[in-house]
């Protein structure tokens, strides 16, 4: 999510120099610009992606507990209550890689994205439930249809320990796939995507 907010030329370069080790030389040639302005670059992207990171250390069973909120008011179609649970500045993030409907943009603000949820919790398809599950070492909810492992969408939270500060829906059938066989061949509900080759 980070790195989508970086500028395409930021990200790249972003990429190539903390993944792949490349010096700055190199990446110039990559992008087509001398190597200070590709320092310039990396430094500008290197700044905003470590001002993005989580600033609190969120007591598990506190977040948990805030899923598990974030569920039962969205099948019970409670409005206020779903609205309390999110921050008035949350953001809802969508992943549909142009293969799954999703949000198009980011929805932002608690009504406007307690909305969202709620028609979009009335809209799913017959057959469909969502559980909770640990993804990426976190509690999470997706959304599993009829059989055995088929995961439709995975939803996940950021939290400050009191309202829900963003979420980040993925509806990619690209990015599910592995958790999907994930949850088909463990037969269970708690599963964390990066040990079983899922990246989300």
């Amino acid at each position: 999510m980070v790195l989508e907010r970086l500028s395409p030329v930021e990200r790249v370069i972003f990429v190539l120099r903390t993944a792949f080790d490349f010096n700055f030389a190199e990446i110039g040639k990559i992008v087509g610009r001398d190597s200070a302005a590709c320092r310039k670059a990396f430094s500008r992207a290197r700044l905003r992606v470590l001002a993005e990171r989580p600033r609190f250390s969120i007591d598990r069973e506190r977040h948990r507990a805030l899923v598990r909120g974030f569920m039962e008011a969205t099948r019970g179609q409670d409005l206020e209550r779903l609205v309390s649970l999110l921050d008035e500045k949350v953001e809802l993030h969508g992943d549909g890689g142009g293969k799954a409907l999703t949000a198009k943009k980011p929805v932002r603000g608690g009504r406007a994205v307690a909305q969202f949820v709620l028609a979009a919790t009335r809209a799913r398809p017959p057959g469909t439930f969502v559980t909770e599950i640990d993804l990426n070492g976190a509690p999470a909810l997706v959304l599993r249809g009829r059989e055995p492992g088929n995961v439709a969408a995975a939803f996940l939270f950021e939290t400050d320990g009191k309202r829900i500060c963003s979420i980040f829906s993925v509806a990619n059938p690209d990015k599910l796939a592995a958790l999907s066989r994930a949850l088909r061949g463990s037969g269970e509900d708690s599963v964390t995507t990066t040990d079983k080759g899922a990246e989300l």
